[in-house]
């Protein structure tokens, strides 16, 4: 095996394939990323026993390099990785195995690494010849962040770790919580796929970073494995067993107050709101209206001091004796995963979960809880 490749190539695949190898695998072998040569072009694979990615580099385009002898081989990332980023810019590396070791050339630096068996390494899996549910990459993107940020960092409740995705004929559905907040987002699209599937957190980070969002991306969900396909990309994952929970029953039917505020202006004010609540275990912001009819944000802790600050909202419907405690970290995070310029708040009282929109859309839907009053 032997091949002349452009670095800046080299190493922009290797910062997508390299972030889901393990530092320590139970499989020693997972611990490298596989390299593919044939005539094309190169498959860089890498992962572990949930995540794995697999990278197509195109040597067929001009200046992209060249194959000069097709094979394949393992090296351990953690060393070929951190070499090939510090290879200079605007030049060719050129990559030949011999025996158990690959010579890494690169004008004047020249490197050479013991290999791992790639008989060991296990093969990719393949579609079982599903038809896939095709989207576009940049709308995948912001599902994916407009919801993660909700999973729970506890594995008590395995399934809340991972994002729910429901396919229907006409809509995808992406949901997830932790049990005191919860982050859905839908999107109208034709599917021949129909079915619930729970995908880790991992893989929806590796998702963001690899996916190109100017393609179209084909999804191919099964039992206990959903592929994603872009024109030079495959990433493979595991699915989190288990049955999520129904998130519809906890999504107030009525509720007392709306407030329509600027999103910017809120997501600012519960910033400066969270420097105190910070001190607090669930990061306390009190949210009030004033006979005024203006939001009024408090946080306090008795050894620092209290943050009060009022906002005027473009619109106030319902009852304006609301005084209601949440997490403000929680909230924040729910305003900056969205876009738009306004924001709808709804509320069903001082006990009730707050609901969080985008004003005049019924796309995303945010639900915190509150806690106790500090």
């Amino acid at each position: 095996m032997e091949f002349l490749i452009d670095t800046q190539r080299l190493k922009k695949a290797l910062n997508i394939v390299g972030r889901v190898i393990p530092g320590n695998p139970s499989v020693p072998v997972l611990n490298g990323v596989k390299i593919e040569a044939d005539l094309k072009g190169l498959i860089l694979t890498g992962g572990d026993s949930d995540v794995s990615i697999a990278k197509t580099i195109d040597l067929q385009q001009a200046d992209a390099g060249r194959i000069i002898a097709p094979g394949k081989l393992v090296v351990p990332v953690r060393y070929f990785h951190n070499l090939i980023k510090k290879m200079p810019d605007d030049t060719f590396i050129k990559i030949k195995k011999f025996n158990k070791q690959v010579k890494i050339t690169s004008g004047e630096i020249e490197t050479t690494l013991s290999l791992l068996n790639e008989e060991d390494y296990p093969e990719r899996p393949e579609n079982t010849g599903n038809e896939g549910v095709r989207i576009k990459g940049s709308l995948l993107v912001e599902m994916i962040k407009q919801t993660q940020f909700a999973i729970s960092a506890s594995d008590s409740r395995a399934v809340l770790t991972g994002v729910n995705w429901e396919f229907s004929e006409n809509q995808l559905t992406l949901i997830a919580t932790n049990s005191q907040r919860m982050a859905m987002r839908k999107a109208a699209m034709s599917s021949p796929v129909t079915g619930s599937f729970i995908l880790p957190g991992k893989a929806m980070t590796e998702l963001v970073n690899a996916i190109d969002k100017h393609q179209f991306i084909q999804i191919y969900p099964s039992d206990n494995l959903v592929i994603f396909q872009a024109d030079d990309l495959f990433l493979y994952t595991r699915l989190i067993s288990g049955n999520y929970p129904d998130i519809t029953k906890i999504i107030p039917e009525q509720t007392t107050t709306e407030v329509v505020v600027s999103r910017i202006k809120l997501l600012q004010g519960i910033g400066r709101a969270n420097l105190l609540a910070s001190e607090w275990k669930h990061n306390n912001v009190s949210f009030s209206l004033t006979n005024e009819g203006r939001i009024q944000l408090t946080s306090s802790t008795s050894e620092i001091g209290v943050i009060t600050e009022k906002l005027t909202p473009l619109e106030i419907k319902g009852d304006l004796s609301l005084k209601i405690s949440f997490d403000g970290k929680f909230l924040a995070e729910a305003l900056k995963s969205m876009s738009e310029e306004l924001v709808s708040l709804s509320f069903g009282g001082s006990l009730r979960p707050i609901i969080i929109k985008p004003y005049n859309k019924k796309s995303t839907i945010h639900l915190i809880s509150p806690v106790r009053a500090s």
